[in-house]
């Protein structure tokens, strides 16, 4: 095996201690930076090569959207309303004393405007979220489901463009939006629309059609607790259900950001407007930014990175101006900060 040069040894070693932490489990990186040889991909010895990437999920439900958008299929300022049942949409945000059903836009349920509580993680009028059920024991919902754990929960501002308040709730409407303009599933038309032209054979949409390869799948923890959660994993869909690796999400972010899969102007549209959500992470339509202040890094220069996180310790950023591209995963769900925190270290070290 050919020595590793540095940064390449460097990226290693940040990588192997990563693994050896006793609250990480399966990690794998992906790189690819103008600084190094070749792409680096790292995996900790007899880790599965397909891992969840949670959230990051919303990178290609962005795409499918701005597929549809460019080919005026689901233009961005489409109402929801105009697409779903009046009863799907009632009750989900009365801030004010005024139902805001009729409001709701794709731009919107993008972009975590909406105002809509969250069903996963969101407070639920005193029921356990289903973040908590999740943990306790696997179960699975459906739409209507969320929709309901939705209406419990309490809105803090009327749908606008000014505040954003994070809701896998938006991307439940959105994946419904979605099938019944393009008469299938969601699992299918991503796959048509992303999977297929980038040939991302390692990616797929998990569902109830696919329960028997979840062990097939890394696992993650919560704290030290391994959790063992199918049905929830199939239950996620548009919000946070897919599964890939780090060579097929270094693929898919290059095609993201090079125009390979809708136009510059597009992604300029979705990055147009940063809102805080949870510092330092902004979103624009449907993408992250996430952004150290000097304070936080000794006055070290970390670049801005583009792209998206998802919860169960995954990460998909890259810096336009670096041509840096970073994908990786810890497999934890309790310490969200740990992944980025690699993740600033590595970009550092390709600086």
């Amino acid at each position: 095996m050919a020595t590793l040069s540095t940064p390449d040894h460097q990226l290693a070693r940040l990588f192997e201690q990563t693994a050896a932490r006793s609250d990480t489990v399966e990690v794998k990186f992906g790189v690819a930076s103008p600084r190094l040889d070749a792409d680096l991909h790292w995996a900790e010895p007899d880790s599965r090569r397909q891992h969840f990437i949670a959230s990051t999920t919303k990178l290609y439900t962005l795409t499918v959207a701005l597929r549809l958008h460019e080919r005026g299929v689901l233009p961005l300022g489409t109402r929801a309303i105009d697409i779903l049942p009046e009863a799907t949409l009632r009750g989900l945000n009365t801030f004010g004393g005024t139902d805001h059903a009729a409001e709701y836009t794709v731009e919107q349920l993008l972009a975590h405007t909406t105002g809509i509580p969250d069903y996963f993680e969101g407070k639920a009028g005193g029921a356990s979220t289903f973040m908590e059920r999740m943990i306790a024991a696997d179960f699975g919902w459906s739409l209507d489901d969320s929709l309901e754990q939705a209406r419990r929960g309490k809105p803090t501002f009327a749908p606008g463009e000014t505040k954003a308040v994070y809701s896998d709730t938006n991307y439940q409407l959105l994946g419904a939006v979605i099938e019944q303009v393009c008469g299938a599933p969601f699992a299918t038309v991503v796959r048509t629309e992303t999977l297929e032209p980038l040939v991302l054979t390692d990616t797929y949409m998990f569902s109830p059609d696919t329960l028997d390869r979840y062990e097939s799948v890394s696992p993650f923890l919560v704290g030290q607790r391994q959790l063992h959660v199918p049905l929830a994993m199939a239950s996620f869909g548009v919000d946070g259900g897919m599964v890939s690796t780090t060579a097929d999400s270094l693929r898919f972010l290059r095609a993201f950001a090079g125009g390979e899969l809708f136009s510059p102007a597009s992604l300029a549209l979705a990055t147009a407007r940063w809102r805080r959500i949870f510092p330092p992470l902004q979103y624009g339509v449907g993408i992250m930014k996430f952004a150290l202040p000097a304070l936080l890094t000794g006055f070290r220069k970390v670049p801005p990175m583009l792209g998206h996180s998802g919860a169960s310790g995954h990460v998909l950023f890259w810096n336009p101006d670096c041509q840096l591209f970073i994908a990786g995963t810890v497999n934890q769900a309790a310490k969200r900060s740990l992944v980025y925190q690699v993740m600033v270290k590595a970009a550092m070290l390709c600086r």
